[in-house]
């Protein structure tokens, strides 16, 4: 249905439920590169990325703004989305919802941001909003989406889902989610990619190499980014990317690339045949593995892949603009899991609001079983092998001092045994110890060491602790005070949960 689009006045439509989208017959907006808004005010918009004043005077009136969200004190809110010809702006107030070209508001003028062309043909954008069932029956829908198109567990299923639902969001979290996607070829990683272009906000997929204009996507738009095919190998271009996506899970952690800063912040979609060797990166992602095969599943050709999009993409807004202030962050105590699997968890269970714990339960076991398996790998990181040298030390035969030759030399032994080759220099030993906390000083004419003071035995173990790491040998940790003390903690933080 086309309507006169107006600058000031709303067009009225019927309540949430049967909303219906008045759509003006052309959008403006200007010609040029992608312009995203400034913050403005309560805007919780990304940072513009600046043009040179004499192109953006030739391209906008001062009082023109280009937006791709606004949020405004009387719970206003204003949307991006696809019109009839180019991009328009959904505003939503008092459960009501209409599509402009432009919209007025304390004189200033929103108007699209212009998206160059090689983006916006992959970009997903909805065209309006429809009906949306509740929370827990919207869930259910989506999960038998799922489980009809790809094969996966049904924790699995039920993270997907989570996830996507979480990329409404991500402009409430102070850590966006990472999905990590590995399998063999045949095992139905792309299909699921594509099904998840359907699914997230303002999906953009994109395969093998990344263009360099994607890396300043996140702070134009603040996408959903669908990295699919993935090779990390080492080279430098590898180590870049590497860099860019450990920057872009945290608020306010600009990355430099191509001599410039960058913001990088965004939820994203990593797709790779095995995960990176980077345990860091790893860390920041939810991580799912699929396997080929012969389930007879729905095939998702290009007019099946329109149709679910044209389904749920003006539900999902929907789903978005009606819980939008009321889905904020919660206390959420997870202590057991380590933080940035709790900061996952947290992104997760955000949009999940009024679903019953029996549904959510396989996602947090899922993520107790990831943290686990990152505990075993963090295990064998330099800094843990010291602290697990350092604990034994603790409880030896009235060692009142140890030297970092000793140390380093416990370290060795556990690297051989896990297959390391090289070995760590005492000197290296002495920075890890230092940015554990742990200050050495001369013991005697052999070096530098620590005095196993109380106060640094205290630290060791809670050092044991902050890694998560088993203590060993029970016979003689049975009688010492500071591993009951330890024990006793954990099981407090269990107990909360």
């Amino acid at each position: 249905m086309n309507a006169q689009a107006s600058s000031a006045n709303l067009i009225e439509t019927p309540p949430v439920s049967e909303a219906q989208i008045e759509s003006s017959g052309a959008n403006v907006r200007p010609n040029g590169p992608i312009i995203a808004h400034p913050s403005n005010g309560n805007s919780n918009s990304a940072p513009a990325l600046a043009e040179p004043a004499a192109v953006r005077s030739e391209q906008l009136s001062p009082n023109y703004i280009p937006t791709d969200f606004e949020e405004f004190p009387d719970g206003t809110l204003v949307e991006l989305v696809q019109g009839p010809a180019s991009l328009g702006l959904l505003v939503w107030s008092e459960g009501k919802a209409s599509i402009v070209e432009q919209f007025e508001h304390d004189g200033r003028l929103l108007i699209p941001p212009a998206v160059d062309q090689k983006f916006s043909m992959n970009l997903r954008l909805p065209e309006g909003v429809g009906p949306c069932p509740a929370t827990a029956q919207f869930f259910a829908e989506i999960c038998e989406v799922v489980r009809s198109t790809v094969d996966l567990p049904e924790s699995s299923i039920r993270i997907v889902v989570a996830f996507a639902l979480s990329t409404w969001f991500v402009d409430n979290l102070a850590v966006a989610p990472y999905l990590w996607i590995c399998g063999p070829p045949g095992s139905g990683k792309t299909t699921l990619m594509r099904l998840l272009h359907c699914l997230c906000r303002r999906a953009v997929l994109t395969a093998g190499t990344i263009p360099s204009q994607v890396y300043s996507l996140p702070a134009l738009l603040r996408p959903t980014l669908l990295l699919d095919e993935l090779q990390f190998n080492g080279a430098q271009h590898s180590h870049a990317l590497e860099s860019w996506l450990r920057a872009g899970n945290a608020r306010g952690v600009p990355v430099t690339v191509g001599g410039r800063l960058v913001d990088s912040f965004g939820a994203k979609v990593l797709c790779s045949r095995q995960p990176a060797s980077d345990t860091a990166l790893s860390s920041r992602a939810l991580h799912i593995s699929m396997v080929p095969t012969r389930s007879n599943l729905q095939a998702l050709d290009e007019e099946t892949v329109e149709r679910m999009a044209n389904d749920f993409q003006p539900r999902l807004l929907m789903f978005r603009l009606q819980h939008y202030q009321e889905f904020r962050p919660q206390p959420l105590d997870l202590s057991p899991l380590s933080p940035r699997i709790a900061d996952l968890a947290r992104a997760l269970v955000l949009p999940l609001r009024g679903v019953e714990k029996e549904t959510l339960a396989p996602i947090f076991d899922a993520m107790v079983e990831q943290a686990n398996q990152a505990s075993v790998e963090r295990a064998h990181e330099p800094e843990a092998l010291v602290v697990s040298a350092l604990f034994g030390y603790c409880h030896g035969e009235e060692s009142t001092t140890v030297l970092v030759g000793q140390i380093a030399s416990q370290v060795n032994l556990c690297r051989r045994r896990i297959g390391e080759e090289a070995d760590l220099k005492p000197r290296a030993v002495g920075s890890i110890l230092k940015s554990l906390g742990l200050a050495t000083d001369k013991v005697d004419s052999f070096g530098r060491g620590l005095h196993l003071t109380v106060a640094v035995k205290r630290r060791i173990h809670q050092l044991l602790q902050i890694y998560n790491l088993k203590a060993t040998d029970p016979a003689r940790i049975a009688e010492c005070v500071l591993c009951d003390e330890m024990m006793r903690t954990r099981h407090s933080a269990t107990e909360k949960v």
